[in-house]
């Protein structure tokens, strides 16, 4: 039998390139780091320490004006001031929180709920005493500090004071009183058969100043004193003219 010697065909070589396209090569490359640095940025950022804000601590004390005595039981009285307006230059103030002097006299608020942007005062409140509520004595708060105010308060006291016109001249004589009670007029008090007494309640545990002016005759003379005023208590004074 004759065989048959089979031809072998020859292969046509393939048309695709040995190496990968680069292009798609270098995009998926930046994608990747792209990828990378994003996953770095919010790692670093979720370890990042948030800014540490100071609490706000009021450690305080109210002490009696003159014997320096603490006062205890006054009412501590945390105020919030809201700005009244534009051009009003004034703050609206509202209270936020109250708390009362020990024994001591001292009191503590302890990181109180209080705003950065708000403006807090402190108040102080007692029976027989003259209350701080105006922006002379009162103690302004700053937010996110620790601050140790120490208040001191008047007591009421009581003057009273005893007129009389020993040495007369005519009706027409008179005398005029005045202090630090003293808003507008003066005491006034006409006449050639003076003799009363007016009491006035003034701060106590200091010494208070006395004015007064003598008309007679259509003559004018003016005295004064300075005396202590004991607290809670009555002074006595007279004048004679």
């Amino acid at each position: 039998m004759q065989h048959k010697k089979r031809r072998r065909g020859c292969q046509k070589a393939s048309t695709k390139p040995f190496f990968p396209n680069f292009q798609n090569f270098f995009i998926m490359k930046k994608l990747i780091f792209l990828s990378l640095s994003i996953l770095i940025i919010s790692f670093l950022g979720s370890c990042k320490k948030d800014p540490v804000t100071l609490p706000t601590v009021i450690n305080g004390q109210v002490l009696e004006q003159g014997s320096n005595k603490p006062i205890e039981g006054v009412k501590v009285v945390l105020m919030e001031g809201t700005y009244g307006g534009l051009g009003s230059g004034t703050y609206n103030y509202y209270p936020v929180d109250t708390i009362l002097t020990d024994k001591d006299g001292k009191y503590s608020y302890q990181n109180p709920t209080v705003k950065s942007s708000k403006d807090y005062v402190l108040w102080f409140y007692k029976d027989q005493y003259f209350e701080i509520t105006d922006t002379q004595d009162e103690v302004n708060v700053e937010t996110n500090k620790t601050i140790n105010p120490v208040t001191k308060m008047f007591p009421f006291a009581w003057l009273s004071i005893r007129v009389i016109n020993d040495k007369p001249f005519d009706a027409g004589d008179k005398l005029e009183v005045g202090g630090e009670w003293t808003t507008g007029q003066y005491d006034r008090f006409q006449g050639a058969n003076v003799n009363t007494i007016f009491i006035k309640k003034i701060k106590g545990g200091k010494k208070t100043d006395i004015v007064w002016w003598i008309i007679k005759n259509n003559i004018i003379k003016s005295l004064s004193d300075s005396i202590y005023v004991k607290p809670l208590d009555t002074t006595y004074y007279q004048i004679k003219y």
